[in-house]
């Protein structure tokens, strides 16, 4: 019984690791010949990334991601998976919520806050209760960052 579990880690893992190698067809085969898939709810998030990628099947791939969220909350990959199936469904806001989610578990995961980067998400105003187009808010918005740049010290010195 031991052996079989071990086994059956092993061949999640190896769809895990296709997936993240972008091979996401060998994956899906690794994934659909392993029930356990389904225990582990990383790899369950990994196999909807696959799912997604060669069936386009959205609403499948949602689901299995609702689940692993749901039996591993704490889990930010999970969320990031999620993210990412909602950006392939061209739901940007809904893939925000994700990595923020994510993010609310670890704050320093790398992948997700590449994702947020590639979004370009922007700050908050600076003055919540004023328009974010309001000319103070764009004044010190455009202040804050030019000082947050690195050799700005210099480059207004001169």
């Amino acid at each position: 019984m031991i052996a079989r579990e071990f086994e059956a880690k092993g061949l999640a893992d190896e769809g895990v690791r296709l997936t993240r190698a972008g091979r996401y067809a060998d994956a899906l085969v690794v994934f659909d010949s392993d029930i356990c898939t389904m225990l582990d709810p990383l790899a369950m998030s990994y196999y909807a990334i696959c799912l997604v990628r060669v069936e386009k099947s959205f609403d499948k791939a949602l689901s299995l991601c609702a689940m692993a969220v749901e039996k591993e909350f704490f889990h930010p990959e999970i969320y990031l998976n999620l993210g990412r199936i909602f950006l392939m469904k061209g739901q940007k806001s809904k893939a925000v919520k994700a990595f923020k989610r994510g993010l609310q578990v670890d704050e320093t995961h790398k992948e997700i806050l590449t994702e947020i980067k590639k979004l370009g998400l922007r700050r908050r105003p600076f003055i919540t209760w004023l328009p974010r187009r309001n000319s103070i808010n764009i004044f010190i918005g455009k202040v804050t960052t030019i000082s947050l740049k690195p050799g700005t010290v210099r480059a207004l010195a001169r």
